[in-house]
């Protein structure tokens, strides 16, 4: 199978529906110390475009592409035709198939990594159909619970990326940070958040972000910071008070999030990131 990659800038990048292959994450990435690089690529029966990042490791260059290589790719000639073009030591691909390595050994050289970057399995909504069938497909649990924030007096907010901007996002984060504390985890920084938002709120953005809150009397209970790219949206980032658990604003949100990507016209969202 015969691969051919040329460099392009990353304003050529066509993520589709993916988020993390878009000129809006390598910006992003950039001001995070990574180098993005563009590539198109020309396969024998389909032709693409890949978003890289690179930065120096004590082994020399990496070269890293989240998501974005179309099933059943040969790795190895895929990361031998980049190597032609680079001046990377290791090209690291993290993928996004359908029951994704099976084994260590992909077949074709290329090897498992010890460690995922991006989350090793997840759950992707199908949101095609009516809002009612969507909600009469989950768990009866799942039903009971998102319909109980409502009668507890949970109502939720959609904020896009400008309008978090003016406030609610600072609020967010202090809630974000909070949340890491709780579960003994680390938080990204404000500024972080603000770089992501701040570049989504550009008018040639191609993606959006969005910031959704669950509020009772006044009082944020939980927010979640949700992307749309193409006809896929997915949760990113999440963070919850201790107080008023019981009246299930998470699961409020999930649901808001859900019908916020419906309006977008997504036919999925990702919860990207659910345990086996």
């Amino acid at each position: 199978m015969a691969l051919s990659v040329e460099r392009i800038p990353t304003e050529r990048l066509h993520p589709g529906d993916e988020l993390l292959q878009s000129s809006l994450w390598a910006a992003f990435k950039r001001l995070f110390g990574w180098k993005p690089h563009g590539f198109a690529v020309q396969a024998p029966a389909e032709s693409y475009t890949l978003l890289a990042l690179s930065r120096s490791t004590p082994l020399g260059r990496l070269l890293y592409v989240p998501y974005g290589v179309p099933p059943a790719t040969p790795l190895r000639l895929l990361a031998d035709a980049i190597g032609q073009v680079t001046t990377a030591t290791t090209v690291r691909f993290d993928l996004n198939w359908l029951g994704r390595w099976p084994s260590a050994d992909s077949g074709d050289g290329a090897r498992k990594a010890v460690a995922d970057v991006q989350p090793a399995s997840t759950v992707v909504v199908d949101l095609r159909g009516e809002r009612d069938a969507l909600l009469a497909a989950m768990k009866s649990k799942t039903r009971y619970n998102v319909r109980l924030a409502g009668r507890r007096g949970v109502t939720t907010r959609v904020r896009t990326a400008t309008d978090a901007l003016a406030g609610p996002l600072d609020a967010w984060c202090e809630l974000h940070a909070a949340t890491a504390r709780r579960h003994g985890i680390t938080a990204h920084s404000t500024a972080y958040f603000r770089a992501l938002f701040e570049l989504a709120a550009a008018p040639t953005a191609d993606g959006s972000v969005f910031l959704l809150e669950a509020v009772r009397e006044g009082e944020v209970l939980a927010g979640v910071v949700v992307s749309v790219c193409g006809a896929q949206a997915r949760y990113l980032y999440g963070a919850s008070s201790a107080r008023h658990r019981a009246a299930m604003p998470n699961y409020a949100l999930q649901w808001a999030a859900m019908r916020l990507a419906k309006e977008c016209g997504c036919s999925s969202y990702d919860l990207f990131g659910i345990p086996p």
